[in-house]
């Protein structure tokens, strides 16, 4: 075997294990909001990533998802929130997806998960405090608390996005890469779902190291308090958090202002979101 025979066959077998993960452009199927805008946005964002060696796709399978971060614990991951584990909530493609990102050698290095609930009775502030939010049954756990005081959960309602998990191997932090992913995620919810807000509730120790800009969302839309704590099925300290958020005009104006377009220059869908089953996460009144 000629010199320098294995190295290359090693290296190809990296690039194998990457190319058979799809990619998130060829999977995305947008049914809301500007058709070209968002394609040259989902684009321009999977471009970014692999320029920084992450291959990015869409994911619906959350046992893989809890699995992976069961691994990667010893790589700076929280546990997620019960919401996003198939043990406490019905995840499926048609309410909940995450971005899986890939290195080379195939291995997931970057995550981010977001889930759609429809409200059209209840707000986001009764699904925290009753815990509903993150339960498709509550358990029976009398020392179990939600707590929201940010004014915007009081109004929140309709079709909701809550995004969380986002997480970045070490490997690949201090590139502000983040402040790629979590748009992306805002996007492809807006082309799959089109929900009235996506939101997230951020730790407060990030919101003082600068994270909620870094992800962003708006100084404005950064809002005190929601405060988890003793949540059956979460393997962390109480949660001290903020509420962020942007709406879906927010949003779009993000994704049109990225790729230099205005509202009136691309072509839209006429797709209107239809009633969500139960299985969505509609609270029962």
């Amino acid at each position: 075997m000629p010199e320098g025979s294995v190295s290359l066959l090693s290296d190809l077998g990296l690039i194998s294990r990457q190319a058979r993960v799809p990619r998130l452009p060829d999977q995305l199927d947008i049914k809301f909001g500007p058709l070209e805008a968002l394609g040259r946005y989902v684009l321009r964002a999977d471009r970014m990533l692999r320029d920084n060696g992450i291959r990015v796709s869409l994911c619906t399978d959350f046992g893989e998802f809890v699995e992976t971060n069961r691994r990667k614990r010893n790589r700076d991951w929280f546990s997620p929130l019960p919401c996003f584990s198939p043990q406490y909530a019905t995840l499926d493609e048609r309410n909940a997806f995450w971005l899986k990102g890939v290195n080379a050698a195939g291995d997931t290095v970057m995550s981010h998960a977001i889930r759609l609930y429809v409200w059209p009775n209840t707000t986001l502030k009764a699904e925290i405090e009753s815990l509903r939010l993150l339960y498709d049954v509550v358990p029976d756990a009398p020392n179990a608390r939600g707590e929201a005081t940010a004014p915007t959960a009081a109004r929140m309602s309709g079709r909701v996005g809550l995004m969380g998990s986002l997480w970045l191997d070490p490997d690949y932090r201090g590139g502000k890469l983040a402040s790629t992913i979590s748009p992306l995620t805002r996007a492809v919810a807006l082309a799959r779902w089109r929900p009235d807000y996506c939101c997230s509730i951020v730790f407060q120790t990030g919101i003082d190291k600068g994270r909620a800009a870094l992800y962003g969302w708006p100084p404005q839309n950064v809002e005190r308090a929601v405060i988890f704590s003793n949540l059956p099925g979460f393997e962390g300290p109480p949660l001290d958090c903020s509420l962020c958020y942007r709406t879906t005009a927010e949003i779009e104006e993000v994704v049109l202002a990225a790729v230099g377009a205005r509202a009136g220059e691309t072509s839209r869908t006429t797709a209107v979101p239809g009633p969500a089953p139960v299985a969505l996460g509609v609270a029962a009144e």
